[in-house]
């Protein structure tokens, strides 16, 4: 159980690991194709899908499984991000949420 701070608690290896490849490494638009994505570097700036990339071999190497999935946002715009087992989503736009959350085009 996490550390409880006035109603706060420890984020957990998802959620850490999510904060700190968001804070690591800037996001770039699209340079590559998705099939293109590599493992960035520390501080490596990277597109969308770098980063997802990079989150998943994170949480791979703790024993985390998840899957990486692109879709269209509503605005038409390219996107990437994690969907883990338990259904929540990491995205480099915002904090772990549900599926219903990432604003895919329908």
């Amino acid at each position: 159980m996490g550390l409880s701070l006035m109603g706060c608690t420890e984020p957990s290896l998802v959620e850490t690991a999510n904060i700190q490849v968001n804070h690591d490494h800037p996001s770039s638009y699209y340079t590559r194709k998705l099939t293109a994505a590599h493992e960035l570097k520390a501080e490596e700036p990277g597109n969308r899908t770098d980063i997802v990339f990079t989150k998943k071999a994170e949480l791979a190497n703790a024993g985390v499984h998840s899957t990486m999935f692109a879709c269209n946002l509503q605005s038409g715009e390219g996107h990437a991000f994690l969907l883990l087992d338990d259904g929540r989503v990491l995205d480099n736009r915002f904090e772990p949420v549900g599926w219903d959350k990432v604003g895919c085009k329908r």
